[in-house]
């Protein structure tokens, strides 16, 4: 197991390393979702400190590039997923806001790393579906939004390079 304080990434995402109360939650808690995403997401320390080694390395081909990406692309998931249930959580508490605070942050400066080796996020909410870029998993009926609009998204796709690397899993309007 790497010690997250000589991890190569430590530099560019500082972690506070003072003590914190320990929080224990019932599952019948509205942030127990996002405190159990939170505790998942931990355990990819040592992926970050794997893609950053492998993305830094000169020799490393974009075919190699590619399937390192798409090995992390489930780490970004779990940061979508925190935010997510996070949103929808009607917690006020300051200690599990500013950790969601810290999370945004982290997961900003993870993707403007990877933005600078050609990732993007795939932009889909209120676009028009593009089956080049879009996996349709659901048409719902609606009359707020144009047919055929994608009005949600199950998962983030994302392009390498201008190439689709994973297509968006999305949820299309349908009228």
């Amino acid at each position: 197991m790497i010690n997250i304080f000589t991890n190569p990434l430590a530099s560019q995402f500082p972690i506070d390393a003072s003590a914190l109360p320990v929080y224990e939650f019932s599952h019948q808690s509205a942030d127990y979702d996002v405190m159990q995403s939170l505790g998942l997401l931990m355990f990819d320390n040592n992926k970050l400190s794997d893609l950053n080694t492998q993305l830094m390395n000169p020799k490393t081909s974009v075919n190699e590039m590619k399937g390192i990406l798409k090995s992390f692309l489930p780490s970004l998931d779990s940061f979508d997923r925190i935010l997510k249930a996070a949103e929808q959580s009607p917690t006020q508490d300051e200690l599990l806001q500013n950790w969601i605070i810290s999370i945004q942050t982290i997961h900003t400066k993870l993707l403007q790393t990877l933005q600078k080796v050609g990732l993007e996020p795939i932009d889909s909410i209120g676009k028009p579906i593009d089956l080049n870029c879009h996996e349709v998993v659901e048409y719902r009926k609606t009359q707020d939004y144009p047919h055929n609009t994608v009005i949600d998204e199950v998962s983030r796709g994302y392009l390498f390079k201008g190439e689709t690397l994973r297509e968006a899993r999305v949820i299309v309007a349908c009228n």
